[in-house]
């Protein structure tokens, strides 16, 4: 049975509307929810990838964003690298080339199915670091990572687990993955409770707890994902995370020593979009700060965050090492000198 029930629109009862639209979060333009605790709401999968470069094209100089017409010209380029990259094979086509590259999967790089730039406040950028101002992350020619000290030691990567970079051993290469446009694998799922915040990428399935209104502890002890406390300030979550392992140092990329010190921000402008900031700080690798910006999507309702598998389930390290100790059996050792 249904029970209808009737309410004359009063003044009254229209304040009251109002006061429970205010306390929920749910403004007029329903642009901003908030969680129970009055926190704004982040909670959600969001999808952290886009094919717009980390860095800069140095072509581009101080260019920050394409024109809508050199953006939907970049995009159908890649939609088209894409349509090639579904196509069948041609099982006729020889053995590669001696030495050349071999990719992942059948098609090299077929991985990297994104076409979309990111669009932030309209503008379509060029790069995900935007200051400096050339988008370019700015090193200090003389730093040395913790891989390169192990070089100077002449170790070789192989020539132990706690030498080869962090990919190969199936851990984060980066301080956190969200900072990288990821290709593959880039889901954020967000969930938050009144004194905690959880930051779970399916890329290398790293769960990050963000403590809420706490002091960084145990300052020193480097950890992996490093010691995270967040703050809200208006409808931004702030997390500022210290104490990274210098292990996560990937050169390639981004290389960084044991001062690493990150700050993000979570700033949620529609429905389905996050604005998402970082800035980094590390004066030994750094000449300066260097900042960051995305937007991250609300991920697709099919969308779901699966299991992360490594070189199936790591084995392959002993192989990698095995190898190495074969390699070196067979190389004589240099005669003792007298």
């Amino acid at each position: 049975m249904r029970v209808r029930r009737l309410f004359l629109q009063t003044p009254a009862i229209t304040f009251f509307c109002y006061c429970v639209a205010i306390c929920t979060g749910a403004s007029a333009e329903g642009r901003q929810p908030y969680t129970e605790h009055g926190a704004p709401d982040l909670q959600g999968i969001w999808d952290f990838g886009t094919k717009t470069a980390f860095q800069r094209p140095p072509a581009l100089g101080e260019k920050r964003a394409y024109t809508p017409e050199e953006a939907s010209d970049v995009e159908a380029k890649e939609r088209e690298a894409n349509r090639k990259m579904d196509a069948p094979i041609d099982l006729s086509r020889g053995a590669p080339t001696a030495g050349g590259k071999i990719g992942q999967e059948a098609d090299a790089d077929s991985m990297e199915r994104r076409h979309d730039l990111t669009r932030v406040g309209g503008e379509y950028r060029t790069s995900i670091i935007i200051d400096p101002l050339d988008g370019q992350i700015p090193r200090r020619k003389d730093f040395v990572d913790f891989f390169g000290q192990i070089a100077q030691r002449q170790l070789a990567p192989t020539d132990g687990p706690d030498t080869l970079d962090a990919p190969t051993r199936c851990l984060s290469p980066l301080p956190v993955p969200t900072i990288y446009p990821m290709p593959w694998n880039a889901l954020l799922q967000i969930v938050q409770t009144k004194d905690h915040v959880l930051l779970y990428t399916e890329m290398v399935h790293d769960a990050r707890i963000v403590r809420l209104g706490e002091d960084h502890t145990n300052r020193g002890q480097k950890l992996w994902l490093g010691d995270s406390i967040g703050r809200y300030e208006g409808d931004t979550l702030v997390v500022h995370t210290i104490d990274f392992r210098p292990e996560q140092s990937y050169a390639y990329i981004m290389p960084m020593s044991d001062q690493f010190e990150l700050t993000e921000r979570y700033t949620r402008v529609s429905e389905h979009e996050i604005v998402y900031s970082f800035t980094v700080l590390d004066e030994k690798a750094y000449t300066r700060p260097f900042t960051g910006e995305r937007t991250l999507k609300r991920a697709h309702p099919r969308d779901r965050i699966l299991e992360f598998a490594c070189h199936e389930g790591n084995y392959s390290m002993t192989g990698i090492l095995a190898g190495a100790r074969k390699q070196d059996a067979a190389v004589p050792l240099p005669a003792k000198t007298q």
